[in-house]
C-alpha cells in the first residue's frame, strides 16, 4: 500500500483501521487480513514507520503467506546541505541549507504455504519529482 497515514500501528492506527474494515466484509475469519509492523527498533519515536506523514504498508491473509522472518526496513540515502554550498555543476548557484530525503523502503519475506516457496515483497514510495536533490 503507498500513501497510508503514518500514525503508528495497533489500535487507532490507520493500517489498523483499514485491515478492520475490510475484515468486516469477510465472513470467514480463516480469509482475514493482517498487516506486517516493522520491528521496534526500527520504528522512528518508537512509534511511526519513518518521520514522514504517509507510510507504505504491506497487507496480507496469514492462510496463503507467513512472516519468514521479521520485516526489514530498507533506510534510503538522505542529503544534507549546509547553507551557502554551491550545488550545480557551473557553480552559478548556491542554496539554503536544507535536508532532502526519500521515505524508507518494507522489505517482507514470506512462505507461501501451498508451495512452501518463498516470496519477497519490497514497498518503495519515492518523493515526487517536485522535491529537488541536491544535483537539481
Amino acid at each position: 500500500l503507498m500513501e497510508v497515514e503514518n500514525n503508528g500501528f495497533g489500535d487507532g492506527s490507520a493500517v489498523q483501521n483499514l485491515v478492520d474494515a475490510l475484515n468486516a466484509e469477510i465472513d470467514d475469519a480463516d480469509d482475514h487480513y493482517t498487516y506486517v509492523e516493522i520491528a521496534d527498533k526500527d520504528k522512528y519515536q518508537e512509534e511511526y514507520f519513518g518521520s514522514d506523514a504517509i507510510m507504505v504498508a504491506i497487507l496480507y491473509r496469514a492462510k496463503v503467506v507467513t512472516p519468514k522472518e521479521a520485516a526489514k526496513v530498507i533506510f534510503t540515502p538522505e542529503q544534507h546541505i549546509a547553507e551557502n554550498t554551491i550545488t550545480r555543476k557551473d557553480g552559478a548557484e548556491s542554496n539554503p541549507a536544507y535536508d532532502k530525503y526519500q521515505r524508507y523502503s518494507l522489505l517482507q519475506t514470506f512462505t507461501v504455504q501451498e508451495s512452501g516457496e518463498d516470496l519477497s515483497i519490497v514497498v518503495n514510495h519515492f518523493k515526487s519529482k517536485g522535491s529537488e536533490c541536491i544535483e537539481e
